[in-house]
């Protein structure tokens, strides 16, 4: 009889620690990409007011830095430092951008030599890359601080997803035992639905079912309303299901991508120029948007907020570090 008790019971014990989800329903997770160090003091203005929305509405959001601007944030804006750190609805990831060596866009130019390296060598290249400051004109690192570590050490807690969208597979899986063992938990997969509890290379991948660009919606006169109509129009009927609402800070204040001109022969960022680079390169090329453009591109962004703050029980706003809640 002992026994039987014993069997039943570890029957119990394996069925409430599957990874079937709790609850089903949809779930929203903004993400806010920030990669502006050529306009910064645009980029501190536009990252601050989104901030400010998301905390009147208590709608959270997840921003990503990488080291180019959080290096500039730490010497410009110690106060949105400070909001970072301590809002309530933020939560910091971290992801790449050239020049940093092994960014995805390096996947045929591989200019430090990082193709040549033995495992161990890359490990090591790639542990001083996200440990240190990386030198915006050379592409290599400097001694200072910088990478995930100074992200991490400046926040006060390992930021929860990274992107290991990389130039290589080999790169891919080293460059996630480094995030993993600095205390990352997730990564992000473009291209495909991903469900909840899915992993890569040690790291679970962030879910996604619909990849919302929401920026590219403001030509077609959405308001909130429609945006999620339109994101709930394309997901899946049954289960737990996952929007990904999706901006970048300078989507508010310029046209296209600010550092094109610097590291890429055009805007589509597919012929990367050699080292060293021009940082002078975006004066002139790149194009600011008006007031009253950028104005329509606020009015949806807060609209989407606000409609996600008022239909909380069915879009259901979620960070990444919510997810753990839903295993």
């Amino acid at each position: 009889m002992k026994k039987l008790f014993l069997l039943f019971a570890l029957l119990i014990t394996q069925c409430t620690a599957s990874n079937e989800p709790i609850v089903e329903g949809v779930y929203t997770i903004f993400s806010l990409n920030v990669h502006d160090f050529v306009f910064a003091e645009e980029s501190i203005e536009a990252v601050s007011h989104v901030i400010d929305i998301h905390e009147a509405y208590n709608v959270p959001v997840d921003i990503y830095v990488d080291d180019q601007v959080f290096q500039i944030y730490v010497e410009q804006a110690p106060e949105l430092i400070e909001r970072l750190k301590t809002s309530p609805v933020v939560t910091v990831g971290y992801h790449l951008r050239p020049p940093t060596p092994y960014y995805s866009d390096y996947k045929d130019f591989d200019y430090l030599g990082l193709n040549e390296l033995s495992d161990e060598e890359l490990y090591t290249t790639l542990l001083n890359y996200e440990e240190h400051k990386l030198d915006l004109e050379t592409g290599k690192t400097l001694d200072a601080p910088g990478g995930y570590q100074f992200v991490k050490d400046t926040i006060g807690y390992a930021p929860p997803v990274v992107s290991t969208i990389v130039s290589s597979r080999r790169i891919q899986k080293i460059l996630s035992q480094i995030y993993l063992e600095k205390g990352a938990a997730y990564t992000v997969v473009h291209g495909r639905s991903i469900d909840l509890g899915e992993k890569q290379d040690g790291l679970l991948i962030r879910p996604e079912h619909v990849d919302y660009k929401l920026y590219e919606k403001v030509k077609d006169g959405f308001d909130g309303q429609a945006a999620f109509e339109d994101a709930l129009s394309q997901i899946p009927t049954e289960g737990l299901r996952f929007i990904g609402m999706k901006y970048h800070e300078n989507n508010f204040y310029t046209v296209g991508t600010p550092f094109w001109p610097i590291y890429s022969t055009d805007s589509t960022k597919t012929q990367p120029l050699e080292p060293p680079f021009d940082l002078s390169a975006a004066e002139g090329v790149i194009e600011n948007r008006s007031s009253e453009a950028g104005a329509t591109y606020w009015e949806l962004y807060e609209s989407t907020v606000k409609y996600a703050s008022e239909h909380r029980d069915e879009v259901h706003p979620i960070s990444v570090r919510g997810l753990e809640e839903l295993m």
